[in-house]
């Protein structure tokens, strides 16, 4: 487990949202054709993301404080950049987002059943109860 702090400012939230999505991002791989149509790049964001030389020797864990001391926007493909075109919604997105997950981990507890056998789980269900109640079959 990661010995961070949990962030605890909205700035903080902000580049604790970056380091999820830089290691757990969103779409895995995009793949694009050159400009004339002849040949498609593909760009696997997962492995990209874990480059040692990039994000450093810890590059494989969560560790949100690497955003604290340079600026690592420019060397991510975090968000809102699948197919050939940006998501229009992708500025917005990355300002609600971080508020949406500080709220959700102050007022929530999720919890799961489900034993993931791999490094990158594909999702499944998850209970949320608000934190002082409880669910019986969770």
């Amino acid at each position: 487990q990661n010995s961070s702090p949990l962030p605890s400012s909205d700035d903080e939230f902000t580049i604790a949202t970056y380091e999820a999505l830089r290691l757990y991002p969103l779409f895995t791989m995009s793949v694009r054709p050159d400009i004339e149509n002849k040949c498609l790049h593909a760009v696997n964001y997962v492995n990209y993301h874990r480059r040692q030389d990039l994000f450093g020797e810890d590059a494989q864990e969560y560790n949100w404080q690497r955003w604290q001391y340079q600026n690592l926007l420019e060397k991510t493909l975090i968000f809102g950049i699948g197919g050939n075109r940006s998501c229009p919604g992708r500025n917005s997105a990355m300002e609600i987002i971080p508020t949406m997950i500080r709220v959700w981990i102050q007022k929530y507890n999720t919890k799961t059943r489900i034993i993931h056998s791999r490094q990158l789980p594909c999702g499944g269900l998850a209970m949320v109860t608000p934190i002082d109640k409880s669910a019986s079959w969770v």
